[in-house]
């Protein structure tokens, strides 16, 4: 949810606090550069930590969804954006991964993995394509993406509710 609709929308809601599209789309491409890496070593780091430290490190990835949407809420300057990016990379690529590593880890076998998959991929893309219209909705009803920041403030708690839950879930059979 939260990165289809930065995909879509983030490059308009920076626009929309002063900027041209050239820095939006910088931004945005900032974000990914900050992202690549996480997606692919935040599951071995995960894996590396020890037990105690598996909530704090899923519970600050989820949380920098958060802060960022915060920083881009509160402040309009350059250096702000440009900050919020920088966080919001974390978890953007970050959760992704956790999410498909929590789907092995939570199986006992192959083919509960694969139909766990399955449900979560297509629930996942069916609530991911709501985002979207819901932001292009409170953008247009009142006429500026401050409620639409919110809503996503919101999600982001939501992502760190469900991911300790998913973290503390029994193995599936």
């Amino acid at each position: 949810f939260l990165a289809y609709s930065l995909f879509f929308w983030y490059v308009q809601i920076v626009v929309e606090k002063g900027f041209d599209k050239e820095f939006s789309t910088s931004m945005v491409l900032f974000a990914q550069l900050v992202a690549a890496p996480v997606s692919l070593f935040g599951p071995l780091l995960l894996g590396k930590l020890r037990q105690n430290l598996h909530t704090f490190y899923i519970a600050g990835l989820c949380s920098m969804y958060v802060i960022a949407f915060g920083i881009l809420f509160i402040f309009d300057s350059k250096i702000s954006i440009i900050i919020s990016a920088f966080i919001m990379g974390f978890p953007w690529g970050g959760v992704f991964g956790i999410a498909l590593l929590f789907i092995a880890q939570k199986s006992s076998n192959a083919q509960i993995a694969a139909r766990l998959s399955a449900l979560a991929q297509g629930f996942g893309y069916l609530i991911a394509a709501q985002g979207q219209w819901i932001i292009g909705f409170l953008h247009d009803k009142f006429e500026n993406f401050s409620f639409a920041i919110l809503m996503l403030v919101f999600v982001g708690i939501l992502v760190n509710i469900f991911g300790y839950l998913s973290y503390k879930s029994q193995i599936i059979n």
